[in-house]
């Protein structure tokens, strides 16, 4: 049974997120401090400390007995929840409200499918936008008749949302093709490197590159990929080198913030169950294009695009 605190008292809220509070978490705070009387507590969830010594977090959750539970991406929420599948109450909360704020809960395997989360104590925002609608992105920016889908397959995340998009792109019926790219994530590779993958790559005559895989790759990738008139879309926010990727996702981590706030703000001050809330798709997410990589590609973004796309370069 969830526990609850007098209505209209003080709420207190624990946040839970790696090294510092930033622009995201700053953004959240101010938000709820809107909404009512907060007091907000953090415990130490460093990325060193995260996995060895998870069940801290849980036992400080119960100890202090707050009002929310907040915890941001993937490994934070699975340290205090656990997998959908693998729900144990003697290790993991589940008395205690949470709200998540991360990339994709399903993904993650915090969650078995888009909707309500099945657990009474859980809800959150998912930030990235889904599959069907990087579909129409790359779609409104030009007919697209084939895609080759490059991902890297040391990333269970990449390897899950590879599959996603070619099911999207088969329902639309798109041609598919895949490529992995097998470098260590951290490796920085060589222009010969990427030449001989785009080599391949340029065999199946994609209309985009639709890259998941580290941005440590990028800059190379994209310049041989930009020789050879190919553009890149890149489903994940981020600042990459100028006229490298053509379209990609560009997220306000303060708009972010406040939405999820809003959000977070019907469990503690409407009296919303959190298993009724469900997934919350993240609003503030404009797609971005990159003017100088359409210079060099000379493909040029139509106009009704122009008119709602944040523009670079």
């Amino acid at each position: 049974m969830l526990h609850s605190h007098v209505a209209g008292a003080e709420k207190l809220v624990m946040l839970i997120h790696k090294g510092s509070c930033e622009e995201l978490c700053i953004s959240f705070k101010k938000g709820l401090q809107k909404l009512g009387t907060v007091r907000f507590v953090s415990p130490d969830a460093r990325a060193n400390t995260l996995h060895k010594d998870t069940d801290t977090l849980v036992s400080e959750a119960r100890r202090s007995r707050p009002d929310l539970v907040v915890t941001f991406g993937p490994e934070i929420t699975l340290a205090v929840v656990g997998s959908h599948n693998a729900v144990d109450k003697s290790r993991y909360l589940t008395d205690i409200p949470v709200f998540y704020i991360l990339n994709d809960p399903v993904a993650a395997g915090i969650q078995s499918s888009e909707g309500q989360s099945g657990r009474d104590n859980l809800a959150g925002v998912k930030i990235m936008s889904s599959e069907s609608e990087h579909v129409a992105m790359m779609r409104s920016y030009r007919k697209i008749q084939r895609i080759a889908i490059l991902h890297s397959p040391a990333s269970d995340y990449a390897v899950q949302q590879a599959a996603r998009m070619r099911q999207a792109l088969q329902l639309k019926n798109i041609e598919v093709t895949d490529f992995a790219i097998t470098f260590a994530p951290d490796a920085i590779i060589d222009n010969r490197q990427a030449e001989k993958l785009l080599q391949k790559i340029t065999l199946s005559a994609p209309d985009f590159i639709y890259y998941l895989a580290s941005k440590n790759h990028i800059a190379a990738v994209a310049q041989a990929a930009m020789s050879r008139g190919i553009p890149i879309f890149n489903p994940l926010a981020g600042n990459y080198p100028k006229g490298s990727i053509l379209l990609n996702l560009d997220i306000s981590l303060a708009s972010l913030g406040s939405y999820a706030a809003q959000q977070a703000g019907k469990i503690l001050f409407q009296h919303k169950l959190s298993g009724h809330l469900g997934i919350s798709t993240n609003k503030p997410i404009a797609i971005v294009v990159d003017m100088e990589a359409a210079r060099i590609l000379k493909i040029y973004p139509p106009m009704k695009l122009l008119q709602i796309a944040v523009i670079r370069n």
